[in-house]
């Protein structure tokens, strides 16, 4: 199934800025071009980034962070 940026916002709870610039950065997955302006993402590579992040309470307190 593929989503659209609202639904990658809605389901990451990322801003449609900072998708754009993690596409950018090669940090988040790359979408599909549906028309010129139109672009797409496929649900489980999205689910695959999801899964792959570290839980949000380390992301949040610094956890893994060297002292």
């Amino acid at each position: 199934m593929l989503l659209s940026i609202n639904d990658v916002a809605f389901t990451t709870t990322l801003s449609k800025s900072s998708i754009r610039r993690s596409v950018r950065n090669g940090t988040f997955p790359t979408p599909v071009r549906l028309l010129e302006k139109r672009l797409a993402w496929h649900d489980h590579e999205v689910e695959d980034w999801i899964l792959a992040r570290p839980p949000e309470s380390a992301r949040h307190c610094g956890a893994g962070v060297p002292a």
